[in-house]
């Protein structure tokens, strides 16, 4: 890495936590509160679709990176969900003990000397695809739709967003950390995509969970990007700074699974 290239992870959140004080990382508000968080940047200034984030989740926010962030090295992580460093989180760890195990900027730098992208590890869907379980959890209009704007937009593309549809895994949560070049050619292909659904797509009557289908989607077209520009990825364990309820989770997965949640009944 050259001496004067900058490096910026950004941190979002939708309400105030306690952030961490690590070199490179900076919080980054998103929502709408009316009052700014101190300390906080936020996706309504500047080049922003800050107004649509309640369908578009954090992709509000890497829509503000991509627009208004000169940074060499750019990533995106949640308030609640970073990457970890691989070193193990002791049973009951407080957030203040589990900072400590926080990605640091030395190692995604010199990942990114020989890699491409830095990556949360795959999610495995054990008993299904990637398509399968959205449309067991999620409205199907939404990822026809994003299959239609893959064709039509980006031909090229088709072969590896199939394959990541038919993949039992994914990269999931729109984490990701890499240099400018390949953030760019990812943005102006995924808001390519998202708008061609958006223009196409009526969630007047979607529930609040699923008005966040743009989201959702940009969860799935990651890997096809990835996979279709052959890009080199470093993977690392999510680190979870909110107790999990994994039961309630896989509930919620099974009962979709088994069409009794199942929003396309």
């Amino acid at each position: 890495m050259q001496d004067n290239e900058k490096t910026e992870i950004y941190i979002v959140a939708h309400k105030q936590f306690p952030a961490p004080g690590l070199a490179g990382y900076f919080p980054l508000q998103v929502g709408f509160a009316e009052t700014d968080f101190p300390g906080f940047l936020r996706d309504n200034t500047g080049d922003n679709i800050a107004e649509k984030n309640r369908s578009y989740c954090e992709l509000t926010a890497l829509y503000w990176i991509w627009k208004n962030s000169d940074a060499d090295i750019s990533g995106l992580v949640h308030y609640r969900r970073f990457l970890s460093n691989g070193q193990k989180v002791r049973s009951g760890a407080d957030p203040g003990e589990k900072q400590t195990k926080i990605l640091s900027l030395q190692q995604i730098e010199k990942d990114l000397e020989t890699v491409d992208v830095i990556l949360p590890k795959r999610h495995h869907y054990l008993t299904e695809t990637a398509e399968t379980h959205y449309i067991h959890n999620h409205h199907r209009e939404g990822l026809s739709l994003a299959t239609e704007a893959v064709k039509e937009l980006y031909p090229s593309y088709a072969e590896a967003w199939e394959a990541a549809l038919m993949s039992r895994s994914s990269h999931l949560f729109n984490i990701f950390i890499c240099r400018k070049p390949v953030l760019d050619g990812y943005c102006k292909w995924l808001f390519d995509i998202l708008s061609y659904v958006e223009n196409r797509l009526d969630i007047t009557g979607y529930s609040d969970s699923e008005k966040r289908v743009y989201g959702y989607l940009g969860e799935l077209l990651l890997d096809a990007y990835v996979n279709h520009r052959g890009l080199s990825c470093r993977e690392y364990p999510v680190l979870y700074m909110e107790k999990q309820n994994f039961f309630a989770h896989y509930k919620t997965s099974l009962l979709g699974k088994l069409g009794l949640s199942n929003p396309n009944r």
